[in-house]
């Protein structure tokens, strides 16, 4: 198995063209996308909108490359943001992708888990929230090959991150 982690600049929260052209040049495989994260440009707080719209862009550009329907795209894809780069952070989100490879690793390796936890409402006391998250924690690192870890981008003895 392999690892890859790509980061792109982000020059407002609907831009998605970095991803766009990694997927046309073969740098990324859509199919193989498990997860992103990054920081929007957003204020952080109750009214920033500038996560749930890159999540809505990525979604778009993902399904657009797999045939897939953005919600099944968000049903398969972790999309983790946090807003607020006021001055002093660049705006960016990294992705995450796993597909096989032929060679095992033979050095130092990324291992890379996804689970899902149960949406809660707001209200739920916070140690409840936590209950459904340690679980999908739990299922997630279950489900991670540590045996024979993934090694990132390719290099077996050194973890690398590509930056576009």
């Amino acid at each position: 198995m392999r690892a890859d982690v790509i980061r792109f600049l982000l020059a407002d929260p609907s831009d998605v063209s970095g991803l766009q052209r990694a997927i046309r040049d073969g740098v990324v495989d859509p199919r193989q996308i498990v997860a992103v994260i990054g920081k929007t440009h957003g204020n952080g707080l109750v009214n920033d909108y500038t996560r749930g719209y890159l999540a809505q862009s990525l979604s778009l550009a993902i399904g657009e490359a797999t045939g897939e329907s953005p919600a099944v795209v968000r049903e398969r894809i972790p999309f983790i943001f946090s807003g607020g780069v006021e001055g002093v952070l660049s705006p960016h989100y990294v992705v995450f992708s796993v597909g096989s490879d032929a060679a095992p690793p033979t050095g130092k390796a990324l291992a890379v888990g996804v689970a899902f936890a149960p949406a809660t409402a707001a209200a739920v006391s916070s140690i409840c929230r936590c209950r459904p998250i340690s679980s999908g924690f739990n299922t997630g690192v279950k489900a991670t090959p540590t045996a024979s870890a993934l090694p990132v981008g390719g290099a077996a003895s050194a973890p690398t991150v590509k930056t576009t």
